[in-house]
């Protein structure tokens, strides 16, 4: 009984064609055995069919648009226009606020299509960016162009030059962009500036060169105002770095030497240390500088590394060789013999030696270790006196020694 009360009856099958431009419609009525009827519709396009867009037409029931992506960024920022809703298969431009395309490209048969896009330098602010189509459809959509600073070196020692480069700043009008950061003193300070024109493009480049500052880091602001329009800032760090430097470099025992740092944290304690204690100690000025000397104390010749460390984490090296010349015996007479012992020295380099009575030693050469010995006989016919023998290496590391005749 169920299966009779749904059987499908064809009553009548009608084809017609020419009215809706090419449509063939197939009209099955379908009548159960309790007499309801259910017509049923079946078409094939020959050609456009109801509903649908014509080539060139806008897609259906979508309203054209323009997206950029990202929306903010500094200069040098790759953006992806992306339209949709434009005529179908159409050609469509990108322009920039000046009518300069920028990118473009055909739609596909939906009225969509993408295109990349550099930022270049631009002044900063809002750009606005208008899609076009052959129909005159046109959608916009803004970018806003943020102010980048960038500085080389990044970091350095207390003396280094560096460089400011900024982008992305007000460039409709005359424009002085200060380049600002917190001195030793506090205060806020002006480390270089830069005066743009009209032709300005938003970009604009200036030096500086450190000469004092604590260790660590410190922002560099730079600032850009005209009349009548709002400030364009960006910022950028610098590491100063510390160092430490001695002076002499070497010398024997007894030798005082001078440490100074540049670079270490302000208004803290500082000590030098090396392998036989603390050789001096300070309080670093405002400007991250200190000095203080140290006398080298009798001990074994050779090369030393000694650091300054100061209470806010700052750290720096520096070495001092210990050279040292020994003659024995240390009283002579004519035609004596003369042993001579050094140490500290350049490894495996000639050696001159001398004294007022001229050079002797020729032809010695330091060890591996950075010794020489050598002897010198016999001592000539010499005033009574005492007499200064000197030894170098030729390369800054010089030792003294004295006899009495």
């Amino acid at each position: 009984m169920y299966r009779s009360a749904l059987r499908p009856q064809l009553t009548r099958r009608r084809r017609t064609s020419g009215l809706l431009g090419g449509i063939v419609v197939l009209l099955l009525v379908v009548v159960t055995t309790s007499g309801a009827g259910l017509a049923v519709g079946l078409g094939a396009a020959g050609g456009a069919s109801a509903g649908s867009s014509p080539p060139g037409g806008l897609a259906a029931k979508t309203t054209p648009s323009l997206v950029v992506a990202p929306t903010s960024g500094p200069v040098g920022t790759l953006v992806t226009f992306t339209v949709s809703g434009f005529a179908l298969s159409r050609a469509v431009t990108i322009k920039n606020a000046a009518g300069t395309v920028v990118c473009s490209g055909t739609t596909t048969s939906k009225g969509a299509f993408s295109c990349t896009y550099t930022i270049p330098p631009t002044p900063g602010g809002a750009d606005t960016f208008t899609a076009t189509d052959v129909k005159g459809h046109k959608e916009p959509a803004t970018f806003t162009v943020k102010s980048a600073l960038a500085i080389s070196p990044a970091s350095g020692l207390v003396g280094t030059t560096m460089h400011f480069s900024g982008t992305g700043f007000g460039g409709s009008a005359s424009y002085t962009v200060n380049v600002n950061w917190t001195g030793p003193s506090g205060a806020v300070q002006t480390a270089c500036s830069a005066t743009t024109d009209a032709s300005f493009n938003g970009s604009f480049g200036c030096s500086f060169t450190l000469l004092g500052a604590s260790g660590g880091s410190h922002t560099f602001t730079a600032v850009s105002t005209g009349k009548g329009r709002s400030a364009f800032t960006a910022s950028v760090g610098f590491l100063v770095l510390s160092s430490l430097a001695v002076g002499p470099s070497n010398g024997p025992p007894g030798t005082t030497a001078t440490f100074t740092g540049t670079g270490f944290g302000s208004i803290v304690p500082v000590s030098v240390t090396w392998s036989g204690g603390t050789a001096c100690s300070s309080t670093t000025l405002a400007t991250g500088n200190f000095s203080c000397s140290w006398t080298v104390p009798s001990g074994t010749a050779g090369t030393y590394l000694l650091t300054a460390k100061d209470t806010a984490g700052n750290s720096a090296t520096a070495s001092f060789v210990v050279t040292f010349l020994a003659i024995r015996p240390t009283a002579v007479s004519v035609g004596s013999t003369l042993t001579f012992t050094g140490g500290g020295f350049t490894p495996t380099t000639p050696i001159a030696l001398s004294w007022s009575g001229g050079s002797i030693c020729a032809g010695v050469r330091t060890t591996v270790t950075g010794t020489f010995t050598c002897t010198y006989a016999p001592f000539p016919p010499t005033p009574h006196g005492s007499y200064v023998f000197t030894a170098s290496d030729g390369l800054g590391n010089v030792a003294s020694a004295r006899v009495s005749v």
